[in-house]
């Protein structure tokens, strides 16, 4: 599995769930996440989930009391979200690969997805400066505080086998999916890997049929994300990396994902285990002593924690650069001479120019009515997303 969150260091892009969790990937009993670390019912628990509102981007209860009286960590870029899908999705119309509607459905939801992971992780990323500064280094100290309670989720929520006493009987772990995205949600911060296994858990149940998520792993560069693969492996795949700046993307738009022989799949969820692994988190989050102990944690750490330098990053886009330079340069060409072939009059380059504005101001306004502006407020927002389309990697 992962490996025990609470080991883990302050980690850089993220060291969120490094080499130990290498022997997470599809390696789980043939019974599922039920068969290990999934009880019905923990003891003292309610016997079904009471609020799985995390789900829909509402910080747990836990989380909430821990940030009272602070501002969310990445407030402005919560409020520009859409703007980041309409001008991703310009984007691909402004290069020649429009989405069908199946695709803009699919990316959509995604996109909701990982607009639920940062809403719900309040506190945002504990190894990025912004969000370091934005809560002056309390993202770090909770982050860190989540990590710690670890060890009391191992312990409360251990399944036994065998027969006899001590030695006898095997103590089990719970399924590190959940109790990492437990530790998380209710200390409302994360690194990598949380901000991966909450999207992992968002999206399932708006799977359909025989699609999959993987959270997946860079063989070098040290960080986690989440993956949405069609049926059968058709079509393609989806980022999910809500630690990262951006909407969800397509892989080949993304920055490490596009070079598909470097990401490491650790771990496959399809909708009825990953509800059920969302469902068991729903249960755990209702858990006071867990709160108690990350406000510990926090009180053990200082105001003063900080990560050290070199564990600290500053925000990164989701998309990459090379695809973000390709569309800024097809905004500003004039459109191809042979797009007039046959035409009487050859048009100038002042003309061609003044076309490629249009056509970059058709792309903006479709975008938008993909995702739900009327006609004429898409019109009103074309300007906002083209300028969204130039700082895509910014």
């Amino acid at each position: 599995m992962f490996g025990r969150i609470s080991r883990l260091a302050g980690c850089g892009e993220a060291s969120c769930m490094t080499p130990a969790v290498r022997d997470c990937a599809e390696t789980r009993p043939a019974g599922g996440p039920a068969s290990r670390g999934m009880p019905a019912a923990p003891e003292g628990l309610p016997a079904r989930p009471a609020d799985d509102g995390w789900r829909r981007g509402t910080p747990t209860a836990l989380a909430v009391q821990g940030w009272a009286g602070r501002a969310p960590a990445r407030g402005t870029e919560l409020a520009d979200s859409d703007t980041a899908l309409k001008a991703y999705m310009a984007a691909r119309t402004i290069v020649g690969r429009p989405l069908d509607a199946a695709e803009a459905e699919r990316l959509r939801q995604a996109h909701r997805s990982v607009d639920a992971t940062r809403r719900a992780l309040i506190g945002g990323r504990g190894n990025v400066s912004v969000d370091i500064a934005n809560t002056l280094g309390a993202s770090s100290t909770r982050s860190r505080a989540g990590r710690m309670a670890g060890s009391y989720l191992d312990r409360r929520h251990a399944t036994t086998e065998g027969a006899g006493h001590g030695y006898a009987r095997q103590q089990n772990k719970p399924d590190t999916v959940v109790s990492v995205a437990t530790a998380a949600l209710a200390a409302g911060a994360g690194h990598c890997a949380e901000h991966a296994v909450i999207a992992a858990l968002v999206h399932a149940p708006h799977l359909a049929p025989q699609e999959a998520l993987r959270i997946v792993q860079h063989a070098h560069a040290d960080h986690m994300w989440t993956e949405l693969y069609a049926p059968d492996g058709s079509g393609s795949v989806i980022v999910l990396d809500a630690w990262k700046g951006g909407t969800a993307v397509f892989h080949e738009d993304a920055r490490l994902a596009a070079d598909r022989d470097q990401v490491r799949p650790m771990r496959t969820l399809r909708r009825d285990d990953g509800m059920a692994a969302g469902d068991t988190v729903s249960r755990w989050v209702l858990d006071p002593v867990l709160g108690e102990r990350i406000a510990r944690n926090e009180r053990r750490l200082g105001p003063g924690f900080r990560y050290p330098d070199n564990k600290v990053y500053p925000p990164l886009p989701v998309v990459s650069r090379a695809f973000a330079e390709n569309v800024r340069e097809r905004m500003d060409a004039p459109v191809d001479e042979r797009a007039y072939v046959g035409m009487a009059h050859a048009p100038g380059l002042p003309e061609r120019m003044l076309r490629r504005g249009l056509l970059n101001e058709v792309a903006a306004v479709g975008a938008a009515r993909r995702t739900g502006s009327g006609v004429a407020r898409a019109a009103g927002e074309a300007q906002d997303v083209l300028s969204a389309v130039r700082r895509l990697d910014r």
